[in-house]
């Protein structure tokens, strides 16, 4: 068979292939349609890491689709959502961001001008994998001889209403450890003062600290969940483990939930039901790909989806549960009131 022959025979292959997925009945819905993609970040930010690979395999599940991506960025991803909410007409609109909006909601930011619970989740792209680390030089290698230490640690965090702010006062309010939180640090900046002794902790995705572990600058203590993590974090003791006897079930389950919920993919409320389904289906669908675990893996992203059925549950569960709200707000403010160098004390 000549060269010529075997590119005509491959060539006639790809487009049977393109045309079953075109024909796929479960994906026919979104044939001729528009779907524009919201982005909760700035071009370059971390949500932007994941939505764009997402996107492009998208459009090559969806031959017959077309399909726009659009960068919103501000409020630590809830201008995205406030964007999405209001969407609506032909296009179908869907947004992608992280879980800060979350945060938001349930703590009743301002910035929240916004509904959750109105959304239709499609799924979740990875879990935030959040890892608890120290500084080498503070002479303690797991978390309980960080405990034992009993000393006042600083922590840094990048802003007030961020995810890390909340996580690290929460870590300050469930376990042992005395936080000095810190915040408008910035990734590089913390690093920088990791390294330097000036700051001793701090919470980040797993692989946004494997540089640092690598070179030996930080050590890994704690993990804020039990699921989506990789090999090398299996051996951490986990925060329901390690938190205070007494800690409400509710409180643990509520930082898992959102741990586990990383680069949400949402649909706008007025999104028709069938549409809803459909889109599910084309998202279980590109996660499914082993090309798009691949646009992952090239940049050191991590892929640990859950579809869209679960997000929704946990959702409802986090933002429509009036005692989720009260004891994440009761432990944050005893938590702040205890890194702020009060008497409080957060013992359940």
């Amino acid at each position: 068979m000549t060269r010529a022959i075997l590119a005509a025979f491959f060539l006639l292959a790809g487009t049977l292939a393109a045309g079953a997925q075109a024909a796929d009945p479960a994906l026919a819905p979104l044939a001729g349609r528009t779907i524009r993609i919201v982005i909760g970040g700035g071009p370059g930010s971390g949500t932007d890491g994941y939505a764009r690979p997402f996107v492009e395999t998208l459009k090559e599940v969806l031959p017959d689709t077309t399909i726009l991506a659009q960068n919103v960025d501000g409020g630590g991803g809830a201008l995205a959502y406030v964007e999405t909410q209001s969407a609506t007409g032909a296009v179908i609109t869907v947004v992608i961001s992280h879980s800060s909006p979350i945060y938001h909601q349930m703590r009743g930011i301002e910035t929240a001008a916004f509904d959750l619970t109105r959304f239709h989740w499609i799924g979740a792209l990875t879990n935030n994998q959040r890892v608890v680390v120290v500084r080498s030089g503070l002479g303690a290698d797991d978390y309980a001889d960080v405990a034992a230490l009993d000393e006042e640690m600083v922590a840094a965090v990048t802003s007030a209403t961020s995810p890390s702010n909340v996580e690290t006062t929460l870590l300050g309010a469930l376990t042992d450890l005395r936080l000095r939180i810190v915040v408008d640090i910035d990734d590089d900046l913390r690093s920088a003062l990791m390294m330097a002794g000036d700051v001793d902790l701090a919470i980040n995705s797993f692989y946004g600290w494997v540089p640092l572990i690598d070179a030996g600058a930080v050590q890994p203590i704690l993990r804020i969940g039990e699921e989506g993590y990789p090999p090398e974090a299996a051996s951490l003791p986990t925060l329901a483990s390690i938190a205070r006897p007494g800690t409400p079930a509710k409180v643990i389950e509520i930082v898992e939930s959102l741990n586990k919920l990383g680069r949400l993919v949402g649909a706008a409320p007025a999104t028709p039901p069938e549409i809803v389904a459909t889109l599910r289906a084309a998202f279980a669908e590109v996660v499914a790909r082993p090309d798009f675990a691949a646009a992952y893996a090239a940049r050191d992203l991590a892929l640990a989806p859950t579809d869209g059925e679960e997000v929704a549950r946990r959702i409802a569960g986090l933002t429509g549960d009036p005692q989720a709200a009260y004891l994440l707000n009761a432990f944050f403010a005893c938590g702040e009131a205890e890194a702020s160098g009060s008497d409080a004390d957060c013992n359940p």
